[in-house]
């Protein structure tokens, strides 16, 4: 936040004794520059979760005066969409940084509760709960940007080229130099098509029906 003026006294001197909206706006701008303290227990969750996937689940726990706790006891669950609860080993990520991790199986698409609650000894340091979505991002739209080095793979394992927008009318060109394969020539006997089968009864079926609307035998 930065604040250009240098005279902001004179706006608080021109007002009423009764009007406070100068201490007003100090006072929400400074609430809003500060940071809020953290819980004493926050879970992490991905955001882009398919079924099917196993991923990573990231618990903090923090003290009464928010200092890392490294050697806490967290008891964590998960609550799937058709209301099954299951609980899940947490195991720490350092050996004092406070941040602990699980390795979580989403079996299928919906709303899942994780429920976490740390202790240290039998003193409880805090609980929380988070809500994660499973299913409700495609893969293809989580990271749109151009990937290069990807594309090129594909270009090279399928026996095509990678082109840049920049050379996009040379594609012509390139595509009348190419020699066509030479395939072998390959024989099929059409009778053994499933569609010329249906062909001939159609026919048949046709026929007959035309010679009894006439009266033909």
């Amino acid at each position: 936040m930065v604040f250009a003026g240098e005279a902001s006294w004179r706006w608080r001197m021109m007002l009423p004794s009764t009007d406070r909206s100068y201490e007003f706006v100090w006072r929400q701008a400074a609430r809003w520059i500060a940071g809020s303290s953290p819980d004493p227990v926050t879970i992490d969750v991905p955001a882009d979760a398919e079924a099917g996937e196993t991923r990573v689940i990231d618990v903090e726990v923090r003290d009464a005066v928010f200092a890392p706790v490294g050697d806490a006891v967290v008891d964590a669950h998960l609550t799937g969409p058709d209301g099954q609860t299951r609980s899940f080993r947490v195991h720490r990520s350092g050996d004092a940084s406070g941040r602990y991790s699980a390795d979580v199986l989403v079996d299928q698409d919906g709303l899942y509760r994780l429920d976490a609650e740390a202790k240290h000894g039998d003193t409880s340091l805090g609980s929380a709960t988070r809500w994660m979505y499973v299913g409700g991002v495609a893969r293809e739209f989580v990271d749109p940007r151009l990937n290069e080095p990807w594309l090129r793979r594909v270009a090279r394992a399928s026996g095509g080229r990678y082109v840049r927008p920049a050379d996009a009318s040379r594609v012509v060109g390139w595509l009348r130099d190419r020699t066509p394969e030479q395939a072998a020539p390959e024989s099929r006997d059409l009778w053994h098509e499933p569609w010329a089968f249906v062909l001939i009864a159609m026919l048949l079926s046709a026929e007959w029906i035309t010679r009894r609307h006439w009266g033909l035998r």
